[in-house]
């Protein structure tokens, strides 16, 4: 689905919460340390939000069950891809602006250990 970012909405506390357990799911076994990783981290969170709310607008919060590749509404048919519409995040689910980011970042790095980086964690 491409991308439309317009002027976001606030996320509110629980979407923040949520979204950052997610994203930290999605960068691990890295941690944003430094106060440039922080507001990249964040600014991704907040791009990922939006990113999933223009989605479930334009589906018109349609849940569609695990294992869904695709649905037929008189002539209309639409197919996704493999992970498409999972809640984990993936390169597939991403938004490529919140990836752009964290991949600026240092954050999507694995293996690299960075200087300040051993043992870190939050």
């Amino acid at each position: 689905m491409s991308e439309n970012h317009g002027l976001p909405l606030e996320p509110t506390p629980q979407e923040r919460l949520t979204m950052r357990a997610r994203m930290n799911g999605y960068i691990f076994p890295n941690v944003p340390v430094t106060q440039e990783e922080q507001e990249a981290f964040e600014a991704a969170c907040a791009l990922q939000i939006e990113h999933e709310r223009h989605q479930r607008e334009a589906t018109a919060g349609m849940q569609l069950p695990d294992g869904t590749t695709g649905f037929v509404i008189g002539h209309f048919q639409m197919t996704f891809g493999d992970g498409a519409m999972s809640s984990r995040l993936s390169r597939k689910t991403i938004c490529d602006a919140a990836y752009g980011i964290l991949l600026r970042a240092g954050l999507l790095y694995r293996g690299v250990e960075r200087e300040g980086r051993r043992g870190a964690c939050r």
